[in-house]
């Protein structure tokens, strides 16, 4: 077994007040609607969706995400997501915090997603910058379009 991790670390200007936005990315059906590539999902609770992703071929493996992620807001300014232990296979964790300006606020986005995949450690680290590419665009693409469904 290979691990990998990607990051998404971004700051964003939003038309929107704190409220406004930090409900948004706390959403479990915006999150849903706006993930992207999903086969599946499954609302757990008001605020914990279990995720799969569609199997991925890379030619050497194959990996099909699963997990179940919850959202909370300890301050109200802020929205976090956190896998819940031994969900699945896959590890996502992150926040976002949002801060007034004149035209709205701004969003500081900090998320990262663990996964392995069975692999051995010498195709793991010929995947290793492929799979981190991989998951940054991902995440950079969900964020792009939770802030186009505003």
């Amino acid at each position: 077994m290979a691990s990998f991790t990607g990051r998404f670390d971004e700051t964003f200007n939003l038309a929107t007040d704190v409220a406004t936005a930090r409900n948004h990315f706390g959403d479990l059906a915006q999150i849903a609607a706006n993930y992207g590539n999903l086969e599946s999902h499954e609302v757990v609770d008001d605020r914990t969706l279990k995720l799969v992703l569609p199997t991925e071929n890379h030619g050497i493996t194959s990996f099909q995400g699963r997990y179940t992620c919850s959202w909370t807001f300890p301050a109200d300014n802020i929205v976090e997501w956190k896998t819940k232990p031994g969900s699945g296979n896959l590890v996502s964790t992150g926040k976002a915090v949002f801060t007034p300006t004149a035209t709205g606020c701004t969003m500081e986005w900090t998320s990262s997603i663990e996964l392995e995949m069975n692999v051995n450690r010498f195709v793991g680290k010929a995947l290793g910058p492929v799979v981190r590419a991989f998951v940054s665009r991902d995440m950079g693409a969900f964020v792009r379009r939770m802030i186009a469904a505003l």
